[in-house]
């Protein structure tokens, strides 16, 4: 309130202020034309200003305006000070993919791009609240200029997703990613050392990005499609095989191997909570660009994303299994993914909506039921009349410890369920009811089953 009064005095002095200049003829009559003046005659702040135009104002006017203008600057600042601030949504997501392939002829990758888009496509398709930052071939520059967005955006986060795709480095145990504008010319890789070697290649650190995202944001995902052949190494092999011969001893020497220049990635450790790495093959081994548009880990990494209601424990797994069985069959030899995390929870990219999951918890529950005999429809997910019959048949004839609520479907009830491996409700007419649980409690068996289904109840988790 005081600040409003403040600013209605300010303009009432301007309306004064301007009163008692009235006198003096104004020099912007209307239809006055502009004086341009020659450029040389401009004093050297003029000539910066206004580009050779000049106004011949009074000293009174430009008081009077400058006044004004402050008024009005300062009550827009007040309005926008009265504005209410748009809150951050406390679910709110981030993710920066990146696919380089773009290294040069000798050192180009065909796949990363497609990987970085294919992932972003499907991300952004599965998880809406996910603010995606893309970016294709990027030089070290711009290496530096879009991982500083990346940390702007992350603040007030709730999850920070990093994927990248292209070449890797690791050097002492450190893994390095690499921009498409490294240098691998001799004066560059005939000197690489391990204190030089980001400086050098312009490569970025990937544990200064892990250690932002675990400043900024509660759970941080990390996906490296980057276990390439070794660019640096095999540079390295080239210049000297081509110069051992036309220079000297010495210098021959110089063009070796970094001590500690190692294959792959190493490994690195999830130690934050809610953090999860993952590599698309184990530490130390180089993986496959594949043969087809995409890698073989973003290839199945896409694939099991794109599934509704798993979480990411779940994903990885199914990823891992679906890259081992493709390379064994492309390559003769599996590739294993590796993935380090330290969630205590599930987590879900793309979780169930309250009424699916209560839909896909029925269907597991009823799947189950009708393993054990007790649920003769199809199971639908509707959790109905003819499931709570169901569970009540099989209350009256299951073990005195499990008993199945009939309120809602439940992950604990699916767990007992899967734990049995006998027929429970049967026919009464052939009397198995009884020699499920008869007499002594043994089972006869022909009512023995082989074993649990694979039917899981899913639920909503995360941090």
């Amino acid at each position: 309130m005081r600040t409003h009064l403040h600013v209605l005095r300010l303009l009432s002095g301007v309306r004064q202020f301007g009163q008692h200049t009235t006198s003096h003829p104004s020099p912007l009559r209307e239809g006055a034309p502009l004086q341009r003046s020659r450029p040389e005659s401009l004093s050297h702040g003029e000539r910066a200003g206004v580009r050779g135009f000049s106004l011949r104002v009074s000293g009174e006017f430009c008081s009077a305006v400058l006044s004004l203008s402050c008024a009005f600057l300062l009550i827009a600042a007040v309005s926008v000070a009265a504005q209410p601030q748009t809150p951050i949504p406390p679910d709110r997501r981030v993710a920066l993919i990146i696919g380089n392939g773009a290294y040069g002829e000798r050192l180009a990758l065909p796949n990363p791009t497609r990987d970085a888009a294919a992932f972003a496509g499907v991300l952004g398709k599965v998880s809406p609240k996910f603010h995606i930052l893309s970016a294709f071939n990027v030089s070290s520059n711009e290496f530096a200029r879009i991982l500083s967005q990346f940390e702007q955006e992350l603040k007030g986060s709730e999850v920070g997703l990093f994927y990248f795709a292209g070449h890797s480095v690791q050097v002492g145990g450190e893994n390095y990613l690499l921009p498409v504008d490294m240098r691998t010319d001799v004066s560059v890789i005939g000197e690489l050392t391990e204190i030089n070697v980001a400086a050098k290649l312009g490569a970025v650190r990937l544990n200064d990005i892990l250690q932002r995202m675990e400043r900024l944001t509660k759970v941080k995902l990390v996906f490296l499609d980057a276990c390439r052949d070794n660019p640096i190494a095999a540079r390295q092999a080239e210049i000297a095989s081509s110069e051992i011969g036309t220079r000297s001893a010495s210098w021959a020497l110089s063009v070796r191997s970094v001590s500690s220049l190692g294959q792959g990635l190493a490994p690195m450790t999830a130690t934050a909570p809610g953090s999860l790495i993952a590599f698309a093959t184990s530490p130390g081994m180089t993986a496959a660009d594949g043969e087809g548009e995409n890698s073989p880990f973003t290839s199945a990494l896409v694939h099991h994303v794109a599934e509704q209601g798993a979480d990411i424990q779940e994903v990885m797994l199914k990823v891992n299994a679906e890259v081992q069985e493709q390379t064994a069959r492309m390559m003769g030899q599996p590739q294993i993914p590796w993935v380090n995390h330290s969630f205590v929870t599930k987590f879900y990219l793309w979780p169930w909506t309250p009424e699916q999951q209560i839909a896909s918890l029925a269907r597991s529950e009823q799947m189950e039921l009708k393993r054990l005999g007790c649920f003769p429809e199809l199971p639908g997910g509707k959790w109905d009349a003819p499931t709570k019959n169901a569970i009540k048949t099989f209350n009256a004839r299951s073990p005195a410890t499990i008993k199945l609520g009939l309120a809602s479907p439940s992950e604990k009830d699916i767990k007992a369920l899967k734990a049995l491996d006998h027929l429970i409700c049967t026919d009464e007419r052939d009397g198995a009811a009884r020699m499920v649980y008869g007499g002594n409690g043994r089972t006869a068996p022909e009512n023995r089953l082989p074993g649990p289904s694979l039917g899981g109840g899913v639920g909503i988790g995360g941090f």
